[in-house]
Order: C-alpha cells, then sequence, then structure tokens
C-alpha cells in the first residue's frame, strides 16, 4: 500500500456493494437494518469497542497483517484479506479471505465460511482470539454523544 487513500478504497470495499443505510456516531446503535457507518477513530481496538458499545454481539475482524485483537465482550473472528498472513499466522487468524484473490474460493464461497464461523461463535463455539485470550480495550478519548 503506497497512499491511505489505498487503505480508505480497501476499507470501503470490504462494506459490500449494498447501499449505505445510513451513518451513526461513536458507540451509537443503529436504527434499523442494512449497512451503517460508524464515525470511529482509526485504531483497530477502540473500533472495536465502539462496535461492541453499539450492541454488536460478534465482530468479523479483517487484517491484512494479523493484529491479534480481540475483545474482552464478545467474540472476535480474525479474517485476513490475504493468504500469507494465514498461512504465516494460523493461531491468530480464523479464517483466510484472501483466498479469493488467489483464485482458490469465490466470494461465495469465502461468504459462506465467514457466515458458518459466525454462527458457530453464536453457538459457543471459541473464536481464536477467546483462545489465546485476546481481550484489548482502549478509549483515547471521551466526549459527549453528538459532539
Amino acid at each position: 500500500m503506497t497512499t491511505i487513500e489505498e487503505k480508505s478504497l480497501g476499507a470501503a470495499r470490504k462494506g459490500g456493494t449494498g447501499p449505505i443505510t445510513g451513518v451513526i456516531d461513536y458507540a451509537e446503535p443503529p436504527s434499523g437494518t442494512g449497512l451503517f457507518i460508524m464515525d470511529t477513530p482509526g485504531q483497530d481496538i477502540e473500533q472495536m469497542v465502539a462496535m461492541v458499545a453499539a450492541g454488536a454481539q460478534i465482530v468479523a475482524f479483517t487484517t491484512g497483517k494479523g493484529t491479534p485483537t480481540g475483545s474482552p465482550i464478545a467474540p472476535c473472528l480474525k479474517i485476513s484479506s490475504n493468504s500469507d498472513v494465514a498461512r504465516r499466522l494460523p493461531g491468530i487468524i480464523d479464517i483466510d479471505g484472501g483466498q479469493i484473490i488467489e483464485g482458490a474460493d469465490t466470494i461465495e464461497e469465502v461468504g459462506a465460511r465467514i457466515f458458518d464461523a459466525v454462527i458457530a461463535a453464536a453457538s459457543g463455539k471459541p473464536t481464536l482470539s477467546e483462545i489465546h485470550r485476546n481481550r484489548e480495550f482502549a478509549l483515547s478519548q471521551i466526549r459527549p454523544m453528538g459532539v
């Protein structure tokens, strides 16, 4: 990656192709169904804290580096965006999403694995971040909602 713009384009693509339903503040629960964009700091752990505070029951955390992040409150599935990370960090990555880029699997196949992993975690199967006790929590800025 050469620029923050490239990183932002990749992040936007992870949202899928459906329309954006709304934009919500840090830790604000969505007002309905659909894709909501949350105003959060750029730091991974603070983003996860905000999503869980807003009501997320399970976190599907995509990573290109293999950040060993988890949550003390909700299960966190780690999904690699490239297979090299999944191969180098098998104890951190739950799902290898890089198989799509490599042509080994389709978006639908990897999506089905993610869906199955979410169901398994919701049914009590521990994620790798739970097994390894990754329980990070951070707030760098406290401010009133809507300010």
